[in-house]
């Protein structure tokens, strides 16, 4: 995602972070990029952005889905770098699967 430097820079970093938090080793809870991860940036980063770049601006440059998909994105990192972890503990890892597949 493209964002203004250094404020993208500092997104990521902060829902990175966040999401490795919220999300790290969790492998049996088939809801952690929708309703754990999501539920984060609705509550926190949305209404901070929009506070920073104003809600004229967060409309038209597409905020929402940049978000969206840095979420996704930092999700998919933090997952891909749990693989062996995920297969080591498959089937019960199966939600995280799912996940990693919807994520990407």
């Amino acid at each position: 995602t493209r964002w203004p430097k250094p404020m993208g820079q500092a997104l990521h970093d902060t829902i990175l972070s966040a999401v490795r938090d919220m999300v790290g080793g969790e492998f049996e809870d088939g809801t952690m990029l929708e309703q754990v991860a999501q539920t984060w940036k609705d509550t926190v980063i949305v209404p901070w952005v929009r506070d920073v770049v104003g809600t004229g601006a967060y409309e038209a440059d597409a905020w929402e889905s940049k978000l969206d998909f840095a979420v996704a994105e930092c999700f998919a990192t933090i997952r891909i770098g749990e693989i062996f972890d995920i297969v080591a503990t498959f089937p019960d890892s199966m939600p995280a699967v799912h996940e990693l597949r919807d994520a990407l």
